[in-house]
C-alpha cells in the first residue's frame, strides 16, 4: 500500500512501529506466570462474545489470558456466540474488556445486580475498548489493534508493562500517525475510565 500510495517512508514507519512493539510484547510474554480469565463484552447487553481457541494467534492468548469462552466447550466455531448471565457467572472473569461504551459507562456508575455479582466488576477491573478511529480490540479487525493488543496486555498483566509504558506507546502512535493527543482526547479515548496521566510523570 505504502508503495502503491506513494507513501512508502510512512508504511516504512508504520511497519517498524509494529515490529518493536511486537518483539516488546514477546518479550514480555515469555515473563508470564498465570493468565487470568477475559471476557470479551460485546453487543448493547454484554452477552456476545468470540470465543478463544488455544493457539498463540488467539487474541486473549496474545494479551497474556484465557478466554473464559471456549469453542470447543461451546461446541461451535462462529465468531461470535451469545450466552446468559448465569453461563458467564460460573465462568467468573477475572478482566472484563467491554466493546460499546454506552454498557461499560452503565457497569461503572449503576451495574445491575447481575454484572455486580462479577469478580472483576466488584474488584473495578472492567475496561472500555477503544473504537477511535476505529476498534482497537475486536472484531472487525482494525489498524488500531497495533495498539490496541499492547494496550490490552498492560491491563492484564500491569506488573509486566506500566501505564507510564503503554501511555508514551499510545502517544508516539498518534504523533507519528495520526494528530497529536492532549489530555481531553486522551479521556475521550478511553470512555472517560482512565485517569489521565501526563507523559513523563
Amino acid at each position: 500500500i505504502g508503495e502503491a500510495l506513494d507513501i512508502k517512508e510512512r508504511a516504512d514507519a508504520l511497519i517498524a512501529f509494529i515490529e518493536s512493539s511486537e518483539k516488546t510484547l514477546n518479550a514480555l510474554r515469555a515473563k508470564i506466570t498465570h493468565r487470568p480469565k477475559v471476557y470479551l463484552a460485546q453487543g448493547v447487553d454484554g452477552l456476545q462474545s468470540q470465543c478463544g481457541k488455544d493457539e498463540p494467534s488467539d487474541l486473549v492468548s496474545q494479551i497474556g489470558g484465557v478466554n473464559v469462552l471456549s469453542c470447543e466447550e461451546l461446541g461451535k466455531m462462529e465468531h461470535i456466540s451469545s450466552i446468559n448471565f448465569e453461563f458467564l457467572l460460573k465462568k467468573d472473569p477475572d478482566i472484563i474488556f467491554v466493546r460499546e461504551i454506552g454498557l461499560y459507562q452503565d457497569i461503572l456508575q449503576n451495574p445491575t445486580r447481575d454484572w455486580q455479582n462479577l469478580r472483576a466488576v466488584r474488584e473495578k477491573k472492567v475496561y472500555y475498548a477503544p473504537s477511535t478511529p476505529s476498534n482497537w480490540l475486536m472484531k472487525p479487525p482494525s489498524i488500531m489493534q497495533i495498539l490496541g493488543v499492547p494496550w490490552a496486555f498492560s491491563r492484564v498483566h500491569p506488573e509486566l508493562l506500566s501505564q507510564k509504558e503503554i501511555d508514551s506507546l499510545i502517544f508516539d502512535f498518534f504523533e507519528q500517525f495520526l494528530q497529536p493527543l492532549d489530555s481531553a482526547n486522551y479521556e475521550r479515548i478511553f470512555g472517560h475510565g482512565e485517569r489521565y496521566k501526563a507523559r513523563g510523570q
